[in-house]
């Protein structure tokens, strides 16, 4: 089925509910939430399994239900939800749609993509997606001869990229990408977890 992989989720998590609901008021299911919270999970995933969602949503599903029933219990004041969810909002931004959640690289990335840098003259690289930077911020060691930039659209990573090594300016956001680059001798970006059309 072609649909966009947040109103599948919206979808299995109806479906399950319905299911769940339904079956604790025939008289299948013992009392109390968790039964309930069980037959939601499994209805979601097996939904989920059917409308072709991605491997990492089945487990969103399995997990959702009852992690709803282990809050209710804890008590937790709603307004650590709102919390959670600006703080969620603010680092994975447009990740439901872009399909590119935030990807930190270490050392050994920062290393590969040097080698991938014109030798004997200064380069100018542009990270699509910089995220906190953490990929700059080792390679501006490595090649300080280089001009590094990044470029992301989730505003919270921000505060990161301001904290690049003496001599490299600070990461600028430039939020969404909407014009060709002049000057720019290499483009690098993390590849999306969905393939491409």
């Amino acid at each position: 089925m072609k649909l966009p992989p947040a109103l599948k989720a919206l979808l299995a998590q109806l479906i399950g509910t319905a299911a769940a609901l339904a079956m604790a008021r025939s008289g299948l299911l013992p009392g109390g939430l968790w039964p309930v919270a069980v037959i939601q999970a499994l209805a979601a995933t097996v939904t989920a399994v059917a409308l072709g969602s991605a491997p990492w949503w089945r487990w969103i599903h399995l997990g959702f239900a009852p992690l709803v029933v282990v809050a209710l219990q804890l008590r937790i004041a709603p307004g650590w939800y709102l919390a959670a969810f600006v703080g969620f909002a603010l680092v994975f931004w447009s990740s439901f749609r872009t399909q590119v959640p935030l990807f930190l690289s270490n050392r050994a990335t920062a290393a590969a993509v040097a080698t991938l840098l014109p030798h004997g003259r200064p380069a100018r690289l542009l990270d699509l997606g910089s995220g906190t930077g953490s990929l700059l911020r080792p390679l501006a060691q490595m090649r300080p001869d280089c001009r590094l930039e990044g470029i992301e659209s989730a505003p919270a990573p921000m505060p990161c990229r301001s904290c690049c090594p003496a001599g490299n300016p600070p990461l600028p956001w430039r939020g969404e990408i909407s014009s060709p680059f002049p000057g720019t001798t290499t483009i690098w970006s993390m590849p999306s977890c969905r393939p491409s059309p």
